[in-house]
């Protein structure tokens, strides 16, 4: 791929720590990524469907259109991502179904292991990369999408329909921030090289910002000690409302009984994955407390 060795690890990981995940959705972060506002499970997770950023394909220049080729390829997917796809998965940060992870495993095995000699998953990959001269050039979220719409449901759904919800794009305006909120997972503006000096991160902080996230790429030549300096004061203040908004709950709990707690079924189309060989840093967040994190070493948005 031409980045080295580091640059797709820090891809694979973010689909090999499914296999340590115990809930079926989780975070993928990079250290780059910054969490902007008080964040609810009902941000991540809605109706048993984790939201996903929604952008237009192949949401150039985020995803290159030969990454959608090699994930199709490799996945035998018969083009399913640009057939079905007027929307597809954004980029990190991003709330990944462990089932559908998993089955981008199961799916390489099954189609490549043999000609290996039954190598994991993820050894395919780098295998590929180096003996089909470029053209199985792949990302880990053209991997992740495509994986999740040739997967079918028995009631005909794609996994993906089953398991994601769309959330608003980058320019929709149907980003609603306050009660209610129905916010973008992250902006774009520190995506680029230098951006960082034209960031309003007060704006991405404040009660009117429409994303959950902030990106500072950490390539984009942001120094760390800006960052610092910058941010230290405003996560503060977003500490500061979560505990405002947690004295308040039961108050509100008091004059109007909450339903009773049911505990949900497993998402449809979520069938049984393979077990996936590969690490990470996970940590494991129980009930409305908060999705799977998987944090990885920083490199571009994919």
């Amino acid at each position: 791929g031409g980045r080295g060795v580091g640059y797709r690890v820090q891809m694979l990981l973010k689909l090999a720590v499914a296999a340590e995940v115990r809930t079926e959705f989780y975070v993928a972060l990079d250290c780059d990524v910054l969490l902007t506002q008080p964040l609810g499970f009902e941000d991540l997770v809605r109706d048993g469907r984790a939201v996903f950023q929604a952008e237009p394909y192949p949401y150039e220049p985020r995803h290159d259109p030969q990454w959608w080729e090699a994930a199709d390829s490799l996945l035998h997917a018969g083009g399913c991502a640009a057939r079905k796809g007027s929307r597809v998965l954004g980029v990190t940060p991003a709330v990944l179904s462990r089932s559908i992870a998993l089955r981008v495993a199961q799916r390489v095995e099954a189609l490549h292991g043999g000609r290996w000699l039954g190598a994991p998953w993820d050894e395919i990959l780098f295998r590929v990369l180096t003996q089909d001269r470029g053209r199985l050039n792949w990302s880990e979220y053209t991997l992740y999408h495509t994986a999740g719409c040739e997967w079918r449901a028995a009631d005909g759904r794609s996994a993906l329909e089953a398991l994601h919800v769309p959330g608003p794009a980058l320019g929709d305006t149907d980003a609603t921030p306050g009660p209610g909120r129905r916010l973008r997972l992250y902006e774009e503006e520190g995506f680029g090289w230098g951006d960082w000096e034209h960031l309003d991160l007060e704006k991405a902080f404040g009660p009117e910002a429409g994303a959950l996230f902030v990106v500072v790429q950490s390539i984009g030549g942001a120094p760390a000690s800006w960052v610092l300096e910058q941010t230290e004061p405003l996560l503060h203040a977003v500490e500061i409302e979560r505990g405002r908004r947690k004295a308040k709950a039961p108050a509100e709990a008091a004059v109007e009984k909450a339903p009773d707690a049911a505990e949900q079924p497993p998402p449809a189309g979520a069938g049984e994955g393979a077990s996936a060989e590969g690490g990470g840093r996970a940590a494991e967040a129980e009930g409305a407390q908060g999705a799977e994190e998987a944090a990885t070493d920083p490199g571009d948005r994919e």
